[in-house]
This record gives structure tokens, C-alpha cells and sequence, in this order.
């Protein structure tokens, strides 16, 4: 059984793919929804490990709020009510200036803190994909096109002058902030949760 699905394509690809189509470029072999199908099936295991990465930080985010006392509960239902639409860097500053994080109880933060900056430390929690050596390799793969890995991207990496990022590089970049975003929602979700 097929099912239809609706895809987006920038402005200027209609015309280029029917022009295509009229000289056998895409065709019965080589559809689109070929094209498009693996593309998908290629893609389909990248995003069941970012499904878990995400599923692990809204885990550990209801976790971490359940487990603050309630003054700090009920310090961080007002941070969450007031986040910035801008996806915060850096989750300390926020939390030292909601009072939720001071210097007496800062050891209490410690391990979300650890893995705030460290999601990797989070993979050996993370099942269906083997190892947390696994998904090492796997953060560290460099995606390919047409069979050529994709190491450089002309990016500058701003944490080093005159060196590039990789796409290993962005791609670990995107999982923690899969992962934070995650982190934040469990967070907001129990908080949400007892307001109600």
C-alpha cells in the first residue's frame, strides 16, 4: 500500500523538474517520489535517533523538576512562563538569575548542568541503536553525497580561528539542541502540569 504525502519545494523547482520530466531526466525509473522515497528511507534512521535524543531530554527534564524542592519548583514555573523565543545558550545564566539556582544548592543543578553542555554523556541511556560507543560513531559520521563524504563545509568555526567546522560538527551541534530543546519541554510540561 502507498500513502500520499505533501512536500514544499523552493520557488523555481516546478519549472526545472517538468523540464526535467519533458527530457527524461525524471521519469519512470528515476520519479520524483522515487527520488523522494530514498531520500526518506536514507534519512528514517537519523530521525529515530534524534526522536530519542529529544524523548531523552524531555525524559530527564520531568525528572530534574521533580526532583527540585518546591521553592525551586516554584522559582522555575516563572523562568519557563518567561523563556526568551530565542533558544537560550546557556541555561545557568537563566536559572541563577531566576533564583532557582543559588550558591548554596548549586551542587543540587550539578549533573543537568554537566549534561546541558555534554549531551554525549546522555547516549549510554539511549536505547535501540547498540552502544553509546555507537552512537559516538555516529555523531561523528560525516553525512555523504553521491557516495562522498561531506567533511568541510567552509563554515569558520568560531571556537577556532582560521579552522572550519565539519558536518560532524554541526551535526553534534543540532543534537544538543535537540536535546536542551527536550530538557526545556520536560521541564515546562511538569511545571505546566501543576498549575493546572
Amino acid at each position: 500500500m502507498v500513502e500520499r504525502i505533501n512536500i514544499s519545494i523552493p520557488d523555481g523547482w516546478q519549472e526545472k523538474i517538468q523540464n526535467l520530466k519533458d527530457r527524461q531526466g525524471f521519469n519512470k525509473d528515476f520519479s520524483i517520489s522515487k527520488v523522494c522515497q530514498d531520500a526518506i528511507e536514507n534519512e528514517l534512521e537519523n530521525a529515530e535517533r534524534r526522536a530519542l535524543i529529544w524523548e531523552d531530554g524531555v525524559g530527564y527534564g520531568r525528572e530534574y523538576y521533580d526532583n527540585l524542592s518546591p521553592e525551586e519548583q516554584d522559582k522555575i514555573k516563572i523562568m519557563v512562563n518567561n523563556l526568551p523565543r530565542q533558544f537560550p545558550e546557556d541555561i545557568l545564566k537563566l536559572l541563577v538569575k531566576s533564583k532557582v539556582i543559588t550558591s548554596d544548592n548549586l551542587s543540587n543543578h550539578a549533573e543537568m548542568l554537566k549534561y546541558w553542555g555534554t549531551v554525549h554523556e546522555r547516549f549510554k541511556f539511549l536505547k535501540g541503536f547498540g552502544s553509546s560507543d555507537d552512537w559516538d560513531e555516529w555523531i561523528g559520521t560525516p553525512p555523504t553525497h553521491e557516495g562522498v563524504e561531506i567533511e568541510d563545509t567552509g563554515i569558520p568555526d568560531p571556537r577556532f580561528e582560521g579552522n572550519f567546522l565539519t558536518a560532524a560538527d554541526i551535526r553534534y551541534q543540532k543534537v544538543i539542541e535537540i536535546w536542551r530543546k527536550g530538557l526545556l519541554t520536560g521541564i515546562k510540561e511538569n511545571a505546566e502540569g501543576e498549575q493546572k
